[in-house]
């Protein structure tokens, strides 16, 4: 069976509105490790890593 990672979710993670337009900031890391990961993701569900 597999296992499944725990993620840790940065306190700093927000919504922001940029000219009307929100845009979540997801900072994370998966609990083993020590690097994080920036993900943006628009009003259309896009996500830019």
């Amino acid at each position: 069976m597999e296992e499944i990672a725990n993620l840790v979710t940065s306190g700093k993670s927000q919504t922001v509105v940029v000219d009307g337009h929100p845009f979540d900031i997801e900072i994370y890391r998966l609990e083993a490790s020590t690097y994080w990961t920036l993900e943006v993701v628009d009003e259309e569900g896009a996500s830019h890593v």
